[in-house]
């Protein structure tokens, strides 16, 4: 990628939304090939030429590419929208909020809506076309300008983070995430007579508390 912000969209809705060719295509263009991939359900290390008995060698991209290709299997009719993007140039992190609607194969009646953010870590490096090329521009005094035009910003990690009742509704839509919902709202009944119970305890603990409280 040349400008992260603006190009993600574009690789986002390729990766989810594309037939399973462009999928490839498109893990294999901005993708490192010993990337990582972290989500809730499921995480794949970042490695290069693992040797499998009778298979050959294998880096994580491919591990990735196999998710990739079993999510567009399982809700084959899906939708995502990408609502903003943020790059901090200065740690080579992407940031991404999408709203993702998906329809399960087995069960086409059903319909969902999740939201989550991804981050992306990127790393910056001379691009593939350029290198595999091995163009003469490179080299001699012209080869550090030339050189430092034809970087572009591969993903090493791709880390999708929901919240529990969306992370929830791949498991058991609807039902799973209503639950979620009646847990949450415990809680915060648990937080608010704990908070009074001890309020005490949080003054003992706390004096510049009180003494803000009674100036007030």
């Amino acid at each position: 990628m040349d400008s992260p912000a603006n190009d993600i969209e574009g690789v986002i809705k390729t990766l989810c939304m594309g037939s399973a060719h462009e999928q490839d295509a498109a893990l294999n263009k901005y993708f490192l090939p010993d990337a990582e991939f972290i989500h809730p359900l499921c995480w794949v290390p970042r490695f290069r030429n693992i040797a499998i008995p009778f298979f050959g060698s294998i880096e994580s991209l491919w591990l990735v590419q196999c998710i990739y290709r079993w999510y567009i299997t399982f809700a084959p009719r899906l939708d995502i929208v990408v609502d903003s993007t943020a790059f901090d140039e200065k740690n080579n992190l992407l940031y991404a909020t999408a709203r993702q609607s998906f329809t399960i194969w087995f069960f086409p009646i059903y319909s969902v809506t999740v939201k989550l953010v991804t981050v992306l870590k990127l790393e910056q490096q001379q691009s593939r076309l350029a290198r595999d090329a091995a163009s003469p521009e490179l080299d001699g005094d012209g080869g550090k300008t030339n050189g430092a035009s034809m970087l572009k910003y591969y993903i090493a990690s791709q880390e999708d983070l929901y919240q529990m009742n969306y992370c929830l509704e791949f498991a058991a839509p609807h039902v799973a995430a209503r639950l979620w919902t009646l847990v949450q709202l415990f809680t915060t009944a648990v937080c608010v007579v704990m908070s009074v119970l001890t309020l005490p305890l949080h003054f003992y603990l706390n004096p510049d508390t009180k003494r803000q409280k009674a100036k007030q």
